[in-house]
């Protein structure tokens, strides 16, 4: 009898023990991350490229044409999978799922050298089980973009980041020729415009409106190929840019780099312009009217020294309240200009800004890499014609992020916009 009862306990105790288990059941596993990766092209070598963003530091040099791949340990709910529940802050991007897989697609560019934070929400397998969400820090390749001084008055801006783009919307490019995209100053590819001195020339129209103001700044960097030379070998001149030549601004370095100059038409008092040059002779030239400024570099090899086959910074700049203009190349002023001191009687004594006066559309064309653009020329000579004449002074060499301000810049803010730009 007692051996009866004792097995009689011990089932009811397995009995106990299987309730107790399946009471115990906790459902589908949690829903685990295995593996986050970020691919596109390599900022610097151009090249396609893989960086795993689910390191234990926060991940660096992640291409800016960015596609993120996200795998989970298991099949994901697509129903619970949007670009809200997959995110990076400040970016529009595309999200899809498939199997355990989770897909992020920038839908542009993500910017330079910039911090950003992949998020991670709430996400759901498909068999119930969750995930716990989390985040992934990386910061992007290449340099970020700069924020200039008189940032609220700039009006144009083109990167060449492979392409012509203006970057405030205004002045977009509508024709380019023989333009190639090239590394830059800083090791990136493809992220300068590149002007062979023959054709190379990038059209913007409608920039008349650039002179549309009273102070003006002009800002580009250059890096200017000596190799184009005449028949008696001498570095030819190169007109880097020009807006209806004169008539409304070009800018110029001389023959042999004995100079350069910034020639353009200013708004006068009464309604009438006047046409004048910003001119560096590099050899401390004071003998011009108005002449304030005039650094002479001739003992340590003159402007070849400072711009030829080197990159350099170059900024033109009119103050109308003061009525002077200073080219300063480098965050160095090089040159300096007082219409004040022209006298009451001269009519650039009454300047009061910047003008346009060249021809209408399509005339009022920028153009990049010579003095004027190709339709409705203001200057009617074949020496100012840019096509169909290679042994023109077109511009040769390498130009990268031009900005126009209508505000003037002084010597500290020269500095500092080099300062932040150069390599």
């Amino acid at each position: 009898m007692k051996t009866m009862k004792l097995l009689l306990v011990l089932a009811l105790m397995a009995s106990a023990m299987v309730f107790i288990s399946c009471g115990d059941d906790e459902g589908p596993g949690a829903l685990a991350l295995v593996s986050v990766s970020a691919t596109g092209t390599d900022v610097l070598s151009g090249e396609a490229t893989s960086v795993d963003l689910n390191g234990a530091t926060s991940a660096s040099g992640v291409p800016v044409d960015l596609v993120v791949t996200l795998t989970f340990s298991k099949e994901v709910d697509a129903a619970t999978v949007s670009a809200t529940s997959v995110s990076i802050s400040g970016v529009t991007a595309d999200v899809t799922a498939s199997g355990a897989t989770v897909t992020l697609t920038a839908t542009e560019e993500l910017a330079r050298g910039t911090d950003y934070t992949l998020s991670i929400g709430a996400i759901v397998a498909s068999d119930g089980g969750e995930f716990v969400a989390t985040s992934r820090s990386f910061s992007t390749g290449g340099v970020a973009e700069v924020t200039p001084p008189n940032a609220d008055a700039q009006v144009a801006y083109w990167k060449f980041d492979g392409d012509d783009t203006d970057e405030m919307g205004a002045f977009n490019a509508d024709s380019r020729t023989k333009i190639t995209y090239v590394t830059d100053r800083f090791g990136q590819a493809e992220s300068t415009a590149s002007f062979d001195g023959d054709e190379s020339l990038i059209q913007v129209p409608g920039a008349d409106a650039l002179m549309d103001t009273d102070d003006f700044t002009l800002s580009f960097w250059i890096k200017s190929d000596g190799s184009d030379v005449n028949d008696n070998d001498e570095t030819r001149g190169q007109f880097v840019m020009g807006l209806g030549a004169w008539n409304g601004f070009q800018f110029e370095i001389f023959g042999n780099y004995s100079g350069c100059k910034l020639a353009s038409t200013y708004a006068l008092a009464g309604g009438t312009t006047g046409v004048q040059d910003l001119w560096w002779s590099t050899t401390g030239n004071l003998g011009w009217q108005g002449w304030t400024f005039d650094q002479d570099v001739s003992a340590s090899g003159g402007l070849a020294a400072i711009i030829k086959d080197k990159w350099a910074h170059v900024i033109v700049s009119y103050d109308a309240a003061t009525k002077i203009g200073a080219i300063y190349i480098n965050g160095e002023l090089r040159k300096s200009q007082d219409f004040n001191l022209y006298g009451e009687t001269h009519a650039l004594y009454n300047a009061v800004g910047v003008a346009y006066n060249g021809n209408d559309a399509p005339g009022n064309k920028l153009a990049f890499g010579f003095i004027q653009g190709s339709e409705n020329r203001v200057v009617t000579d074949d020496w100012a014609n840019p096509v169909g004449f290679p042994d023109n002074n077109h511009f040769k060499g390498q130009m990268d992020d031009v900005r126009v301000f209508h505000a003037s810049f002084s010597a500290t803010q020269a500095a500092e916009l080099y300062n932040a730009e150069k390599p």
